[in-house]
């Protein structure tokens, strides 16, 4: 084996390690789950990569040709194992921003930063919610008009539109939580005075009447 094919494993596993196992980390955090398609992906990296050290080991004819082969194929693999990431990270996220919106029906968001939250989070989502619908476009006629390349690079923007949209929640979360509060105490004094109010108005209609 080479020194070039040995760095090329070398950073096919690098982008696994640091790129896909981080995604499958959020991804099993999330949901409980770790995507089928992903690790059928990850196990056929690392046939290829046992095929490689195999032809290494018994250096048949022309091996290091078979080398470059098993080398590509591992890369075609990790290619694709991030791009199932990104889809199901698109899809996670979709459900957390759901969550989190359904959560906090009964919060004003609007109290917190001057209805800039509201207004920057709806602009994020909507963004992130374009952009996976190109994708998913693209993908469907990649088979006659587009590569797998291009396909590609719209998912990741579209992932990287969609982590936009969790990490500007998660940042807020402790914003959210005061204006939750906030507005948790202000309806307890409402309802206080709302019963003091009602309780004098019974003691004033009882006075009239004596």
């Amino acid at each position: 084996m080479t020194e070039l094919q040995e760095k090329e494993i070398l950073t096919i596993y690098n982008q696994y390690h640091c790129v896909v196992k981080h995604m499958v980390v959020e991804l099993e955090a999330d949901d409980n789950e770790f995507p089928i398609e992903v690790l059928n992906e990850i196990r056929a990296i690392l046939n290829h990569f046992a095929k490689c050290y195999i032809l290494d080991e018994e250096r048949p004819n022309g091996y290091e040709s078979l080398l470059d082969i098993q080398i590509h194929d591992a890369k075609s693999h990790l290619k694709r194992a991030i791009f199932d990431c990104y889809k199901y990270s698109c899809i996670s996220v979709e459900d957390y921003h759901s969550a989190f919106c359904h959560q906090m029906r009964h919060v004003d968001l609007g109290a917190i930063d001057n209805g800039e939250f509201s207004i920057n989070l709806s602009k994020k989502y909507v963004k992130a919610k374009k952009m996976l619908k190109e994708a998913k476009f693209e993908e469907q006629d990649s088979m006659s008009n587009s590569s797998f390349d291009s396909v590609f690079e719209l998912y990741k923007r579209a992932y990287e539109a969609y982590d936009d949209v969790r990490k500007y929640i998660d940042e807020s979360l402790d914003k959210i939580e005061r204006a939750r509060h906030k507005q948790t105490t202000s309806w307890w004094l409402a309802m206080g005075f709302g019963i003091f109010g009602f309780i004098g108005t019974i003691f004033t209609i009882i006075g009239f009447f004596k």
